[in-house]
Order: C-alpha cells, then structure tokens, then sequence
C-alpha cells in the first residue's frame, strides 16, 4: 500500500546540473588569479606585480653580469606583494661552484616569483564576492571570457568556496583553472614549475 501511495505521488521537479567535460588543457590566453584561502576569495593582480618587475627587470639584469642571481620585491598591490628573482644561466664552462660567473656580455636567465601574502584575514567571503558591486565581481565582470581565463589557487580549507566561485564562472563560458595548494605553501611561478590546466 505505502509502495502504491507513493507511485501516485507527483515526480520531484528536476534540477539541471551543467558540468564543464572534464577534460583540461594548458592555458594558452591571459590569466587572472585569485587565491581562495580561509573560505574567502581575494585577486591577485599579478599582471600589476610582473608590469613593476619588468620596469626594473633591465636595471637588475645587468648585476647578471658578475653574479649568478638577483633578488626584488615590488610595492604592495591590495593585499599582496611579489618577490621576485633573475637568476643567470649556468652555461657549459660556468666554472668551479661557488665561484662568481666568467664575466660574458651575453648570456640568458630565467625569472622565478612567489607571491606574499600582506594581511592574515583577506578578500571576500563566498557570500560577499557573488553579491552584484563585490571586488570579485567587479574584476570578473569586467572582462572578456573569450580573452582571459581565470586560475583559483585554492587551499585545502576552501574547496566549497573555489567550486561554487567556479560553477558561476563556467556559467559565463569562462576556462577555468584550479591549482590546489597545501597549508603553508606559497603561490609562484618558475620555469621548473607547471603550467595552469583550465576547462
């Protein structure tokens, strides 16, 4: 009887899930960053961080020439700043370790940053970053997903913040990539890194 009461019964309203196909590739177009982190989501305006290295880049370029590497940081920008580092290649007569570079007036390197975290508490809540005028919405809105993709670095505490941040995204067309992180660890980039995978 309660089988055949509950035949009788109307179905439940369906609910479409929309699920980008699992399939990533290297991201080849512009890239905004935004780490997620303490359940909130913050920008990271890296492109305003590497625009400061870059002006100095030529500058510190030059101290290649008699040591193998240099260091900097850039000016804070919102709740980040970049440490960043030149670091000359060693070619096939570098000479005996720990001894200065054979003074050459040309030679290559390659540029390794890390990203530094200013305040402990930063961004937006999940709540706040998807409400209309929040500083997520206003980076995203704001550009073109058929220019720019969007990569989350995302620590292990704010995975529900990262996929809901993500759903919406993908709702727009965006490529989206996200780099997990473990507690402690930094965001970068160096040649000896990987690249971002988006779908």
């Amino acid at each position: 009887a309660d089988i055949d009461a509950l035949k009788r019964l109307p179905p439940p309203p369906k609910h479409d899930l929309r699920y980008k196909t699992p399939v990533s590739q290297v991201l080849q177009s512009e890239e905004l960053f935004f780490e997620c982190h303490g359940g909130r989501v913050a920008v990271i305006d890296v492109g305003a961080m590497l625009e400061e290295m870059r002006r100095d880049r030529e500058e510190k370029a030059k101290q290649l020439a008699s040591q193998w590497e240099v260091e900097g940081v850039t000016n804070p920008v919102g709740a980040f700043r970049m440490h960043y580092a030149l670091e000359r290649e060693r070619g096939p007569v570098a000479g005996p370790a720990g001894t200065a570079p054979l003074p050459e007036t040309q030679f290559s390197y390659s540029v390794s940053w890390v990203i530094e975290p200013l305040t402990e508490e930063r961004g937006e809540t999940e709540t706040a970053a998807l409400a209309p005028g929040s500083d997520f919405r206003k980076v995203v809105d704001a550009i073109d997903p058929k220019v720019t993709a969007v990569t989350f670095w995302v620590y292990s505490d704010s995975f529900s913040v990262y996929r809901r941040l993500r759903d919406l995204l993908h709702e727009r067309d965006f490529v989206v990539a996200g780099r997990p992180l473990m507690e402690g660890m930094p965001i970068g980039s160096s040649r000896r890194g990987t690249a971002s995978r988006g779908q």
